[in-house]
């Protein structure tokens, strides 16, 4: 299976299941698929150009409902906090020789593989091994066929999706070495998933995002429900919402928050998949109440959309709480 193609694929939780049933795939590996998956779904209801914010209707039900909107009683780590940055100051040895004779398609594919493995090097450190080797070019293609926008499939660029826990200073040194970046919306859906904001900070300073991205990339971080991004973007005025992403936004959650509580318990009652299943359940599951608290402050939706996620809510603290008690 080519790891380059998972996101074609737009049932991907079921293409996790498969994979973890099948002992394909790690608990670590969620993050590079998933990371996939996302950037796959770059070209998300924009065709009609930018859309003009409406100001806010008098909806004294909406606002109750938001002024009596509680914190979340549970501790949601599992998504909100990124993963520890490596210590990037001790040099590793690191043996290269396996990917001195690789076709770039193929060197990447065992780039990705490999990081997901229990002693794996992350995608980004690796490739920035292979820049200082003289293995692979800055900005040569790692991909073959069509780019799907990505001009080209550079290592930036796989690091970028392959590897979203990536610090500051290594995208720092991927510019360093001549990396391009480009500023198209498979770029910005990239950018829109990274964990650490500071890296984000890195990415458009050096490679030449300007204001008018930063909507789209607020946007983009609200859709994937990436908190640390979106409040970022948010403290700097670098984007705000509006009647229409709130509405493409409710969409979805309403569709994934129904799976899940429709869903998940038959799989998590499975003794067999759920040590597998468990933290992807709950990291969803924090996103979505991220998600949905945002769009319920939001003021934009109708007292019966408000009414509706508010009661949804509940239970999806529950089934949170049910997830994380299991062993």
């Amino acid at each position: 299976m080519d790891c380059f193609d998972i996101y074609l694929n737009e049932n991907y939780s079921y293409l996790l299941l498969f994979l973890r049933k099948k002992k394909m795939i790690s608990q670590r590996s969620l993050t590079v698929v998933v990371g996939i998956v996302l950037v796959g779904a770059v070209g998300f209801l924009w065709s009609t150009g930018a859309v003009m914010l409406k100001p806010k209707a008098e909806q004294s039900e909406a606002s109750s409902a938001a002024d009596n909107l509680t914190q979340t009683p549970v501790q949601l780590r599992h998504f909100s906090e990124p993963a520890p940055a490596l210590d990037d100051q001790q040099p590793v040895a690191l043996d290269l020789t396996a990917y001195e004779n690789l076709l770039p398609q193929e060197l990447l594919t065992q780039v990705a593989k490999q990081s997901v493995q229990a002693d794996g090097i992350p995608v980004a450190k690796l490739l920035l091994a292979l820049l200082d080797a003289g293995i692979i070019r800055v900005n040569a293609s790692l991909k073959e066929g069509p780019q799907n926008g990505a001009m080209p499939y550079s290592p930036l660029f796989a690091a970028l999706v392959l590897d979203r826990s990536i610090s500051a200073e290594q995208i720092q040194a991927f510019f360093d070495h001549g990396s391009f970046a480009f500023t198209n919306q498979i770029w910005i859906s990239a950018a829109g998933n990274l964990a650490d904001p500071e890296a984000l900070d890195v990415l458009l300073e050096q490679g030449g995002f300007g204001p008018e991205h930063y909507q789209l990339l607020f946007e983009r971080a609200m859709l994937s429900g990436n908190q640390q991004v979106y409040q970022h973007l948010l403290g700097q005025g670098r984007g705000q919402l509006n009647d229409a992403i709130t509405n493409t936004l409710y969409e979805r959650v309403d569709i994934s928050v129904t799976n899940a509580l429709n869903t998940w318990p038959e799989k998590y009652n499975d003794a067999a998949l759920l040590p597998r299943m468990r933290t992807s359940m709950l990291q969803s599951l924090t996103r979505y109440l991220f998600q949905l608290d945002t769009l319920v402050a939001s003021g934009y939706l109708s007292p019966e959309k408000t009414r509706f996620l508010t009661q949804q809510r509940q239970h999806l603290v529950a089934l949170y709480e049910e997830i994380e008690a299991l062993d």
